[in-house]
């Protein structure tokens, strides 16, 4: 039996083949698996065609595509929409563009929310590396946002809730709303609750506190090891239970008593200076009323939210490709047949020439 796509392994954060000063998801060297690279950005283009990915706990709360739509354009791009029900009882559009890049063999697609489905702009890299390295590498570049949409009201209805209910207190109680104006009057949008009764800001904090440093602040936390840091916050390393597996997480905490905020800052590492994005609560007075925002850098991403984004399409477009039983050796190809390959590769590409017509020219090839 032939090597098949369970051969490709991928591992998180690795130095990029191209700038080791980057890091990107990175497979292992890929020379052995027979297959041409047009062969595989053209099934890769299909895959990228199809609705957007639903994972599995989105699946179980109703989530669903119920529109979809693919657009060639003029200048070779592909752009997809898709429509979501379901999304905490409302309707969510998610808009996609991709592009080829033939010169560094490159596929880069854009979106305008993240995997959260917030409205966070992201742009996918994916690279296939020539030989002798034939290297797969893909990384995730965030733009710089700030969310307090629905997403944001059940994370506030999660942890408001618990420790709510610690003081015999209904979350009934409490209105809750997305994307309202702050009341700090900076005109942003956050999650935000109505009057709070029965607690202070301060005992909620603290609550809120003990919650995270507990281990209760998700249904999917499994583990978690806490260091306190000399300026009063702490750093958690959580270990969390996803669909594709288990995963470490590393989150600094910090509560600012002089603004009764607390902030859960992500990292991308164990580096406290190497943030990603931040949940941001923050409790105002007379009454007590509570806000949540999240907060996105600007930053390179190749960890294992990226690897797990990345993973399907990859093995599938692989997998795909070595089953056809026109594709070249890899170890026969000469000069003019790279020339060829490039020119079917461009025909593959979103907005080329038909399936068909690029099909003959890869079997032309072989």
């Amino acid at each position: 039996m032939g090597a098949n796509a369970s051969c490709v392994t991928m591992s998180p954060n690795q130095p990029s083949p191209g700038d080791r000063a980057h890091k990107s998801v990175c497979t292992n060297s890929l020379s052995k698996l027979m297959f041409s690279d047009e062969s595989f950005w053209r099934h890769f283009a299909l895959r990228m065609r199809e609705p957007v990915h639903i994972p599995g706990w989105a699946s179980i709360l109703g989530l669903e595509v119920t529109k979809h739509s693919v657009t060639e354009l003029e200048d070779g791009s592909l752009v997809v929409r898709d429509v979501i029900s379901g999304y905490y009882g409302s309707e969510v559009d998610v808009n996609m563009q991709h592009r080829f890049d033939s010169e560094t063999n490159t596929w880069i697609q854009t979106c305008d929310r993240d995997p959260n489905l917030q409205k966070v702009p992201l742009t996918m890299y994916y690279r296939l590396h020539p030989q002798p390295q034939r290297i797969f590498e893909t990384w995730c570049m965030t733009g710089a946002a700030k969310s307090g949409g629905i997403h944001m009201v059940e994370v506030l209805r999660t942890l408001l809730g618990a420790v709510l209910d610690l003081h015999g207190i209904s979350l009934e109680t409490v209105e809750l709303n997305y994307d309202q104006p702050s009341l700090d009057g900076s005109g942003l949008l956050v999650a935000q609750t109505g009057p709070v009764v029965g607690i202070s800001p301060e005992t909620f904090l603290k609550g809120l506190v003990k919650l995270v440093r507990d281990g209760m602040s998700s249904p999917n936390l499994v583990r978690i090891e806490i260091k306190d840091l000399p300026d009063g916050s702490f750093l958690a390393k959580e270990t969390i239970d996803s669909d594709s597996g288990t995963y470490m997480q590393h989150v600094i905490y910090r509560l600012d008593k002089s603004t009764d905020e607390f902030r859960a800052e992500h990292l991308q590492t164990g580096n406290c200076k190497d943030g990603t994005h931040a949940f941001i609560f923050r409790a105002f007075r007379h009454p007590f009323r509570l806000e949540l925002h999240c907060e996105v850098y600007a930053k390179r991403h190749s960890g294992e939210d990226v690897l797990d984004m990345a993973r399907p399409h990859i093995e599938t477009a692989i997998q795909n490709a070595l089953e056809e039983p026109s594709s070249p050796s890899i170890a026969s190809t000469t000069d003019a047949v790279q020339l060829r390959r490039k020119e079917a590769a461009h025909a593959a590409r979103p907005g080329g020439q038909n399936a068909d017509e690029a099909q003959n020219s890869l079997c032309e090839i072989s």
